[in-house]
C-alpha cells in the first residue's frame, strides 16, 4: 500500500474488460467496461467497487459489443456522466448519483466509428472518432449544462493527417476554449480549435528532442501540466505546456501497469486504468494508484 495509506491496485470484474476511468465526486471514479457497457463506481478510499449502469443489450450482428463503454468524462455542474460509446457510435449520459441513462444521442455512423473519448466543456461535450477525421459537439440545449437537444460534426482540417488504423483518440479542453486531441497513430499532439483547424504541437524530451507519444490514448490536463498514457509501452508522459510546446517532466512506467488507457485525478492522487488488450477475459483487472506522478 502506498504512504498515503490509499489501495495501490483495485480489483474490478474479470470479465470488466475496462477502458476508460474518470474521477466523480470526493474519492470516487467511475471506470466502464467495452465488454457491454457497464459503469463501475469505485471508491479510492476503500477500493470498493459498486455497479453503478447495468450492461446495455447486446446487437449479435455487431463483431464488437453493440453499445461499449470508451472514454468517460464527469461533468461536477450537473453530475452528470458521459461516456463515447465505441463502434456504437453513440454517446451517452447517466445521472452519476443514481446512474439513470439521461440521454443517447447518435452522433456517428455504427459499425464504421469509433467514438473514443469525451471532455465536458463550457460549450457543451466534445467528443473523438478513432476512425475519421471528425469530432463532434453536443452543445448545452440553455444555461446551466442543460441536456442537448443536437450535435455538431467538425472536421479536422489545417495541420491533421488522418492515417490507418486508430487516429484521434483522448482530448482535453483548454481555458481558452480550445483543445488538445492525442493522435495515437502518429504519437502527434494537436492543438485544435473549436472549428476543427489543427495544428501540431511540439513536443520534446529530456534532452530537447521530439517526443511522439505513440499509442497515445487517455490525456489528462492539470493546469500547464498535461499527462498521456501510452497504453502500448505501459507509460504516462507527462508535459509542461506551453498551448503550442510541450516540455517533458518525466515518464512513468509502474509495475502494475498492464496496457494503461487511462488516467483520472482523484483529489491529488491519479490512477490508471488496465485495459489488458492482449489478454482475452476472465482475467484479472485493476485500476491502479499511480504513484511518482508531479
Amino acid at each position: 500500500m502506498p504512504e498515503d495509506g490509499y489501495p495501490k491496485t483495485i480489483a474490478l470484474p474479470n470479465d470488466a474488460l475496462p477502458e476508460g476511468v474518470v474521477g466523480g465526486e470526493g474519492s470516487y471514479l467511475f471506470a466502464g467496461s467495452l465488454a457491454d457497457g457497464r459503469i463501475w463506481k469505485i471508491d479510492t478510499s476503500s477500493g470498493s467497487v459498486m455497479e453503478h449502469v447495468a450492461a446495455l443489450p447486446v446487437n449479435e450482428s455487431m463483431s464488437m459489443a453493440s453499445h461499449p463503454a470508451v472514454g468517460l468524462c464527469y461533468d461536477k455542474m450537473t453530475k452528470i456522466l458521459w461516456v463515447s460509446g465505441g463502434p456504437s457510435g453513440e454517446a451517452r449520459a447517466f445521472d452519476g448519483e443514481s446512474g439513470a441513462m439521461l440521454g443517447v444521442w447518435a452522433i456517428a455512423p455504427a459499425g464504421s466509428s469509433f467514438v473514443n473519448d469525451c471532455i465536458v466543456t463550457d460549450a457543451g461535450v466534445y467528443f473523438t472518432n478513432s476512425f475519421a477525421a471528425e469530432f463532434y459537439l453536443l452543445p448545452w440545449s440553455g444555461d446551466g449544462h442543460m441536456l442537448p437537444n443536437s450535435f455538431n460534426v467538425i472536421a479536422l482540417a489545417d495541420e491533421w493527417e488522418q492515417s490507418e488504423g486508430f487516429n484521434a483518440n483522448g482530448i482535453e479542453a483548454l481555458a481558452d476554449g480550445s483543445l488538445y486531441i492525442v493522435h495515437s497513430s502518429s504519437g502527434v499532439l494537436y492543438h485544435v480549435l473549436p472549428s476543427g483547424m489543427a495544428h501540431k504541437v511540439a513536443l520534446t524530451n529530456l534532452e530537447g528532442e521530439p517526443y511522439l507519444v505513440f499509442t497515445g490514448d487517455g490525456i489528462l490536463l492539470d493546469g500547464t501540466t498535461l499527462y498521456i498514457t501510452m497504453n502500448g509501452y505501459n507509460q504516462i508522459a507527462v508535459f509542461d505546456m506551453k498551448m503550442m510546446t510541450g516540455t517533458e517532466i518525466k515518464t512513468v512506467s509502474d509495475d502494475d501497469f498492464d496496457e494503461v488507457t487511462t488516467i483520472a485525478k482523484v483529489h491529488d492522487r491519479f490512477y490508471g486504468v488496465n485495459a489488458k488488450f492482449a489478454t482475452p477475459p476472465p482475467t484479472d483487472y485493476h485500476i491502479v494508484h499511480i504513484t511518482g506522478l508531479p
